[in-house]
């Protein structure tokens, strides 16, 4: 009887855990650039309620799994928004000078004229911020280079004033971090040999996001199944407890004779 309630038990977790996932992937369907994590099922053997060497049984894993297709772009016509066709990552650096990824091309200025994405600093293929200067709107060509138009004396004149960096990474040695940008794993920071590849694919369009790769109806599917799934386990545990407590008065009433 222990043995079941204990399975129901971790099963309910398991359910809990997966609904939390769904939960946020519902949650970000708007977000720009965001990517979708996956409910990763592992085998494992367990026995009695806990981890053993026999049988086997599905949990889900602690360790993240993401979705890394692109979502689809969408023109916004803002030219502070950027998307990236085909593989790449926008480079930003948090307060800590931290070297931080996304596909979040969602552009903003900062008091001090820089160039940011949530607050994080943009930064080219120097590793330098971009400052755009008062009353400038930059232009970005399909490589990233950064062109801005001002005007002296009725005279327009362009300059151009950096190159916004993309980079492309094995995305094996990332994980996410709790702000939602993507960052290496800490056991690479030494070592980057295999995590940044070649691409010449990759292409700036201006005026366009990319979308979330949320699959909305999916997750919707496995949310109300998952919710399902949760009742029974509470019912199989509440008919456990109905079922012991049954034992146990007949038990009792049986040595009282």
């Amino acid at each position: 009887m222990n043995n079941t309630i204990n399975t129901s038990i971790l099963t309910a977790n398991k359910i809990l855990k997966k609904s939390e996932i769904l939960a946020n992937n519902l949650a970000n369907v708007s977000t720009s650039g965001f990517k979708s994590q996956l409910r990763t099922i592992l085998n494992s053997p367990i026995n009695d309620g806990k981890i053993t060497k026999s049988n086997s049984y599905s949990f889900l894993s602690n360790i993240p799994k993401y979705d890394f297709s692109n979502g689809f772009i969408r023109d916004t016509h803002d030219p502070l928004n950027l998307a990236i066709k085909n593989a790449g990552w926008f480079v930003v650096k948090d307060n800590k000078n931290k070297e931080l990824y996304t596909r979040n091309g969602k552009l903003e200025i900062n008091n001090l004229g820089q160039l940011t994405i949530n607050q994080c600093k943009v930064i080219d293929k120097n590793g330098k911020f971009i400052y755009i200067p008062i009353n400038c709107i930059p232009t970005f060509s399909t490589d990233g280079t950064i062109t801005i138009t001002s005007y002296n004396n009725n005279k327009k004149h362009k300059q151009k004033i950096g190159k916004i960096k993309i980079i492309n990474i094995n995305v094996s040695k990332i994980k996410k971090n709790k702000n939602g940008f993507f960052q290496l794993e800490e056991k690479i920071n030494k070592n980057k040999k295999d995590v940044f590849i070649k691409n010449k694919d990759a292409k700036i369009i201006q005026g366009a996001l990319e979308d979330s790769n949320v699959n909305l109806t999916e997750n919707l599917v496995e949310m109300i199944d998952n919710t399902r799934q949760f009742e029974m386990q509470m019912k199989m545990i509440n008919l456990c407890n109905e079922n012991e407590q049954k034992a146990n008065s007949i038990l009792n009433t049986t040595n009282n004779y």
